[in-house]
């Protein structure tokens, strides 16, 4: 069990990872030049959904020690139906009949392929 708690921790960090990069992208000051546009990678919401992206690979790493990687790898389907909700219900996105197909029909396709 302890495998599959770490591929679900892998896939919420690198969802909130997202999640956070995203609220730190409209700080990002493209139009002020070189030095402007590093120092603002600096801001507080850029530096902790990138540790969360860095972390997510240790969870991986440990999943990937007892399960095959065929199974591991497709759980990463399942980020993509986070980061839908997630932009969904935090940044109010809007979303469509067809993506909600889209992320059915990859939320079966993670669960067909494991059983």
């Amino acid at each position: 069990m302890m495998p599959y708690l770490a591929l679900a921790v892998m896939v919420v960090l690198t969802t909130l990872g997202q999640v956070f990069i995203k609220k730190g992208a409209g700080g990002l000051e493209l139009h002020r030049g070189i030095p402007a546009l590093v120092r603002s990678f600096f801001n507080s919401n850029v530096l902790i959904g990138g540790a969360f992206v860095l972390v997510a690979p240790v969870a991986y790493l440990y999943a990937l020690t007892t399960l095959d990687l065929r199974v591991a790898f497709s759980f990463n389907g399942l980020g993509y139906a986070l980061v839908f909700l997630s932009g969904f219900w935090i940044f109010k996105e809007r979303i469509t009949s067809w993506h909600v197909a889209g992320i059915l029909v990859i939320v079966a396709g993670v669960v067909v392929f494991n059983l």
